[in-house]
């Protein structure tokens, strides 16, 4: 949360301190291009707006649909699968992993959270700044999209019966708010930087995921629910970044012609 915020403030309180001064560059076509700072206050509202309008659009649907029908086998399977972890006639968890892998799952996903969110202001790879910005930005909608579905009380969002605590009804379990958070991560990286992010933030997951239900945390639905948001929200922010980077708003050439040379300008909005 700490790095979410610095991250946060630092981008995009530069650009109203500092006054950037226009950045161009030689692209590989040899034309000077001009590009628009990385950080100030209209990309902050733009990044916010492509995001906000990606998550409803047809290929969002197209992401959520596949996890459709995991979700429901799994709904299915939920008791029996959590009964092999939690003895409900005794009221006491069984086949449990060491409290070591409870820690190390806490532990990924506040690290992951931090260490990317710092890479906003951190980093000097541009795509790198621009990809963690925009989830540094865009984390705090999770955190609110999860915590409004939570609240509402259905069969499914019920906490998997836990020793430690007692055996009324506990809700809050639908989605998995680390699942969506992880995975959210995971694709975003993923397909913004490529593997080098995006296999070790699947293995963590994938910790996450075998720790939460072995520790009678979370339904495996409810794993997958979490994923399945997660999934949309990184689709949704990848074509963002996507988007806004494969376009140059001012562009500029010289070269040679038959007559001499040509001087060919044009502008993107």
């Amino acid at each position: 949360m700490f790095f979410c915020i610095v991250g946060i403030t630092s981008c995009y309180s530069e650009q109203i301190i500092h006054k950037d001064s226009p950045e161009w560059y030689m692209n590989d076509s040899y034309e000077w291009c001009y590009e628009e700072p990385l950080f100030s206050i209209r990309s902050l509202f733009r990044d916010l707006g492509n995001f906000g309008k990606n998550l409803f659009t047809s290929d969002g649907l197209g992401v959520i649909a596949p996890f459709i029908p995991f979700w429901a086998a799994s709904y299915n399977f939920d008791d029996r699968t959590h009964h092999r972890f939690y003895c409900p006639r005794h009221h006491h968890n069984i086949n449990q992993c060491s409290d070591m892998w409870a820690d190390v799952s806490e532990c990924l996903v506040g690290a992951s959270i931090g260490v990317l969110s710092a890479c906003s202001f951190a980093v000097k790879s541009r795509n790198l700044q621009r990809t963690a910005q925009l989830y540094a930005i865009t984390l705090p909608l999770t955190w609110a999209a999860k915590s409004m579905i939570k609240q509402i009380h259905w069969k499914g969002n019920k906490r998997p019966g836990h020793e430690s605590f007692s055996k009324k009804c506990h809700w809050g379990g639908f989605p998995s708010g680390h699942m969506l958070e992880m995975t959210y991560a995971t694709v975003l990286f993923g397909l913004s930087m490529g593997p080098g992010f995006g296999i070790p933030l699947a293995l963590s997951t994938g910790i996450i995921a075998a720790t939460f239900v072995q520790t009678n945390r979370h339904y495996i639905s409810q794993l997958i629910a979490g994923s399945a948001i997660g999934t949309l929200f990184g689709f949704a922010a990848y074509w963002s970044v996507s988007r806004v980077e494969s376009s140059t708003p001012v562009s500029i050439s010289c070269g040679p012609n038959e007559g001499g040379m040509t001087l060919r300008a044009s502008c993107e909005w």
